[in-house]
């Protein structure tokens, strides 16, 4: 295997460990992205579910997806509500740390006799956004310990969200980066 090969094969590698972070949650809880289609009007229909991981959901129970570009509104499925704020903080040890410039969405259970058990997947969540594209983004979760066990059980992990559009900048330096691969890679045909 020359060495081409073998940064190729590294290369694949690495986009395959990437996308397993993305989509594996083992915590407790985890939030899924379930797709991104066009909703009409320039906006994007983010969709996502929750399944609940250890111990029954009730009220008071929620999960937040930060930094949410585009937000144009919000549906939930019957029993939840949602709250918006660009305030909240994302939970200590993890990255990327929330943005106060860019909106946070709270999904929380909103009413007393509402439960679910183990392992139920809830879906009907949707972001509605003007930003068609996707990124990692990050999630925190809550809900109770199993019956009999006191306290909350808190799950944090990756989630997509909708995308920041690149700025000028940015752009600018990847074009300078493919443009010295390009240069690196013709120098390399040239030798052979």
């Amino acid at each position: 295997m020359n060495k081409g090969d073998r940064i190729s094969a590294l290369s694949i590698c690495f986009v395959l460990f990437f996308m397993l972070a993305v989509c594996s949650n083992a915590g407790a809880t985890s939030v899924n992205f379930v797709s991104a289609t066009p909703a009409g009007g320039g906006l994007t229909d983010f969709a996502y579910s929750w399944t609940v991981g250890s111990g029954s959901v009730v009220d008071g129970n929620y999960f937040t997806i930060y930094d949410i570009l585009g937000l144009d509104h919000v549906t939930v499925p019957n029993s939840w509500g949602y709250a918006s704020s660009t305030t909240g903080t994302t939970p200590s040890g993890v990255s990327p740390q929330d943005n106060p410039n860019i909106p946070n969405v709270t999904f929380m259970l909103g009413y007393y006799n509402t439960s679910y058990s183990t392992n139920t997947v809830i879906s009907g969540f949707h972001i509605f956004s003007a930003d068609s594209l996707t990124q990692t983004g990050v999630y925190s979760t809550r809900n109770t310990y199993p019956t009999g066990s006191s306290g909350f059980l808190d799950t944090t992990d990756a989630v997509l969200v909708p995308a920041a559009v690149p700025e000028p900048s940015a752009m600018l330096l990847l074009g300078f980066g493919l443009v010295g691969l390009l240069g690196y890679g013709k120098r390399r045909s040239c030798k052979t």
